[in-house]
């Protein structure tokens, strides 16, 4: 019981960090003219516009694929040394609307 109640309370202090580390990670770094990636290394292509959230935080990065505009989660977005990451494929990429 007492581990129990050892993991439950390093889980709850840790929340926090991972949440602010994972914000500021897709508010700095998602940019209009960043490329973007899939998790499959496929090219999806140019951030056309950064779309926010009601608060005014980044919500949506706007991509065109195949010829029409898609939404993808700023929150599936990571950065990396070759541009931005989606944890998305591109196949799930072109189901978003």
């Amino acid at each position: 019981m007492r581990i129990l109640s050892s993991c439950t309370a390093l889980l709850l202090a840790m929340a926090p960090l991972a949440a602010h580390a994972q914000e500021a990670a897709t508010a700095s770094t998602v940019k209009t003219g960043a490329f973007l990636w899939s998790a499959d290394a496929k090219r999806i292509g140019r951030v056309e516009r950064v779309i926010p959230t009601r608060d005014g935080a980044p919500g949506w990065a706007s991509v065109i694929v195949d010829s029409r505009f898609v939404s993808v989660p700023v929150t599936t977005i990571s950065a990396s040394d070759k541009g931005l990451v989606t944890s998305l494929s591109k196949a799930d990429v072109r189901k978003l609307k």
